[in-house]
């Protein structure tokens, strides 16, 4: 059994914006720099509840993304000699270096997804953890330095040690297809062994033989199906020599051909919306009293389907989804202008697609994974770029569809998709401003998928800005939003091509882009104010609204 201790709560903290305390407070300076006794003396450390997006805990953070150095003291018994202990971060943004006692464990980039480190060589009785986090933009990373939302600094999901068995379970994958579950493991140890499956309440008990540390297994099974008429769910137990891991898991099939999606071999329209990871006074620190809002909030519009932009969000958010049951797109952060041309760049997006697939691919509420948002298409190698991300999320995951957000084009007296992005995608997600940015609220009546008819259609982003409380005939009131949601929503509902949408967004969000009068640091396209209560005159639009 695997045992795991908490590592959240009061941490040390430093400024650290041009790592002068990481090299001294850690050793890492010459002879004659350490004459310098500026450098040498201890840290002035202040305290910080972790888990925490940093720039919401002091005044004086609300606009830092550099970095911090970050001290956590413990005490913890040796392990056994056929037991391993690792370090594990639910999320931190972005760039995370870890020490344990004076030795250097590793790196990880990435602001959103799940990361780990064996630690077992380096524990003592009392040890002392130094964790350096950077938030810095930077052009190379995954999302680069312009984005229209605010990047919380920190680690601002859990911190744990979790102890397993030498001979565990590394990955465990399990969906259904075909009338069969099909089950995937793998394992570190021993290069062969046998593990168990097991899902009582079907009577499964299968013995499968692991080779090479992988086993690849169909198992014939009639479950009750998931859905979000009836989001039934089972409990599933891998065992592998003295590891165990129980997750509850739904099963059912979702699949995009001849210009629908059928779930479960329905076809299944989705009524949804956007989503950004953030609540006040928080940040991106959500509680489960955050999430279960959102999923009121989404159940009182009568939504089935939550768009996650444009990052991962954290696993609960899935684990919440699966119990509720509403699907979701999840997505991760390749946005806008990054470096295409970058091998770095790829490696980081490719890892941070892995990361979060072998996350939630036990959730039966994640309905599709989405390998970018509103990407240049004349920019270099950006749909080699992308095309490679889709090609590594079917390989990951051949269960579920691939999407991304891309741009509509006028032609021939056509809104249509013409992006060369498409042909590696499943499902196209269309994001449109028609009567917000350009064109008008009545684009959407002109919309015909004439280049990729056999795929479906979600618009995946529309909208306005609306302030709270400001009425009228313009831009930026409550009439303008509804005005444009009632004609934009009527287009859609007419439109044959279009089988999803996803109107942008949920809640006002922090946004350093929007800096005039009206939004004031905010993107006011929510349907609820960034209170999260006082909703919008769009908000009762969209409520009434269905295909």
């Amino acid at each position: 059994m695997r045992r795991r201790t908490s590592l959240n709560g009061i941490w040390k903290w430093v400024f650290d914006q041009y790592e002068s305390v990481l090299r001294s407070h850690l050793g890492f300076v010459s002879a004659t720099a350490k004459k310098h006794v500026d450098t040498i003396f201890p840290p002035d450390w202040r305290m910080m509840r972790i888990p925490c997006s940093w720039n919401l805990a002091a005044p004086e953070l609300l606009h830092y993304d550099g970095a911090l150095l970050f001290q956590r003291q413990f005490s913890y018994r040796r392990p056994p000699r056929n037991r391993r202990v690792f370090l594990c971060f639910e999320a931190s943004y972005y760039q995370t270096r870890v020490w344990l006692n004076g030795a250097e464990i590793g790196m990880h980039n990435g602001g959103f997804t799940p990361f780990e480190f064996d630690i077992t060589e380096h524990l003592r009785t009392r040890n002392t953890l130094h964790v350096w986090v950077d938030a810095s933009r930077r052009a190379e990373w995954v999302p680069c330095c312009l984005t229209d939302w605010y990047n919380y600094g920190g680690i601002f999901r859990p911190v744990f040690l979790e102890e397993r068995p030498r001979d565990a379970i590394r990955h465990f994958f399990v969906f259904y297809r075909g009338g069969k579950v099909h089950v995937r493991i793998e394992t570190t140890g021993r290069r062969m062994g046998h593990a168990i499956l097991e899902i009582p309440e079907l009577s499964v008990r299968q013995d499968l033989k692991v080779y090479n540390r992988r086993c690849r297994a169909a198992i014939t099974c009639q479950p009750i199906l998931w859905s979000p008429a009836k989001p039934k769910c089972y409990r599933v137990r891998c065992l592998y020599g003295n590891d165990v891991i129980e997750e509850h898991i739904g099963f059912r099939t979702i699949e995009a051909r001849a210009g629908r999606i059928w779930l479960n071999g329905q076809p299944l329209k989705l009524k949804g919306v956007c989503l950004h990871e953030e609540a006040a006074p928080r940040g991106r620190a959500l509680t489960a009293a955050d999430r279960r809002l959102i999923f009121d909030t989404a159940r009182a519009l009568g939504l089935n389907f939550l768009r996650l932009a444009h990052y991962p969000h954290a696993r609960e958010m899935a684990l919440e989804a699966d119990r509720r049951g509403i699907l979701l797109w999840e997505e991760i952060p390749v946005y806008w202008y990054i470096q295409f041309t970058n091998p770095q760049t790829y490696h980081d997006a490719a890892n941070q697609l892995t990361e979060l697939i072998r996350r939630d691919c036990n959730r039966a509420s994640v309905a599709m994974w989405s390998v970018a948002n509103e990407t240049p298409e004349y920019y270099e190698n950006r749909t080699r770029f992308i095309s490679d991300l889709a090609v590594l999320a079917r390989k990951l995951d051949p269960s579920r569809p691939i999407t991304a957000a891309i741009f509509k084009r006028n032609e021939n007296q056509k809104i249509t998709v013409a992006d060369p992005l498409a042909a590696s995608l499943d499902i196209l997600g269309v994001n449109q401003y028609g009567g917000w940015y350009a064109g008008t609220w009545d684009d959407l009546k002109h919309f015909a998928n004439i280049h990729y008819p056999d795929k479906p259609v979600i618009i995946s982003e529309f909208g306005a800005d609306a302030k709270k409380g400001l009425h009228g005939r313009g831009k930026f009131t409550e009439d303008y939003q509804r005005a444009l949601y009632r004609h934009t929503l009527t287009a859609i509902r007419q439109n044959p091509y279009i089988q999803g949408v996803t109107p942008w967004i949920l809640f006002d969000f922090r946004s350093p882009n929007r800096i005039n009068i009206h939004q004031n640091g905010f993107n006011r396209k929510g349907l609820v104010d960034a209170d999260r209560k006082r909703r919008k005159l769009a908000f009762y639009e969209y409520q009434r609204w269905h295909f």
